[in-house]
């Protein structure tokens, strides 16, 4: 997929986990995201200095949108 963040987009491939649910399904990934890559700047404070690779957790749900009748 296509990640967009601030308007740069980057093209990612990540490995996911989808649970079918009676309702939809359930996705569920952990990946990591450079900031720099999307031109964020890494901030630092006093003498710590933040990671500039941040770790995402995703666990959503996708269910239909149902039938629209046409009209």
């Amino acid at each position: 997929g296509t990640m967009s963040i601030h308007g740069i987009k980057k093209s990612l491939e990540i490995d996911c986990t989808v649970i079918r649910q009676k309702d939809g399904y359930r996705v569920r990934s952990d990946f990591s995201v450079r900031l720099p890559d999307y031109k964020i700047e890494v901030p630092s404070l006093m003498f710590m200095k933040i990671n500039e690779k941040i770790a995402l957790h995703l666990d959503f749900g996708l269910a239909g949108a149902g039938a629209v009748s046409a009209r």
